[in-house]
């Protein structure tokens, strides 16, 4: 999720790209909240949000949730960033507009690879709850 923002490749984000991140995962916030959670976020004072910072953001939110993020929630929000046409499934041109978006040059071999990896059925495009169940199932490897 991090680097996905991280739109310059600088491994921090500015305010903009943390903005941009709140935004896409569907919160509204007024631009004074989005420089408020910036400064609670950039705990250094440096102007920018390193990934130990956003990570020790993460983990204070996972403590104040009873230690639980909820993955398939968060995975739903994803997958609508990628979805633009709102048909409930991703193509491979979705998935290479969302990457260009987002500053991530993949090639066509990498998108392919990657709808081979998700795309259970072979239809050729993401449902959402191929994508679910693919990042649950990433996030259940990582947590152990």
């Amino acid at each position: 999720l991090f680097n996905a923002f991280d739109d310059d490749g600088s491994g921090e984000l500015d305010e903009g790209e943390v903005a941009e991140l709140i935004a896409q995962l569907g919160s509204k916030l007024t631009a004074e909240e989005n420089r408020s959670l910036f400064r609670i976020m950039d705990a250094d004072g440096g102007g920018t949000v390193d990934f130990r910072e956003f990570a020790t953001v993460i983990l204070h939110q996972k403590a104040a949730t009873g230690g639980r993020i909820d993955y398939a929630a968060l995975a739903e929000k994803m997958f609508a960033m990628f979805d633009h046409t709102g048909d409930g499934v991703v193509s491979e041109q979705e998935i290479l507009e969302q990457m260009e978006k987002m500053g991530k040059n993949w090639d066509r071999a990498s998108i392919q690879y990657f709808l081979s990896e998700v795309d259970k059925d072979g239809s050729g495009e993401i449902e959402k709850h191929e994508f679910v169940e693919y990042v649950t199932k990433i996030q259940a490897a990582v947590n152990g």
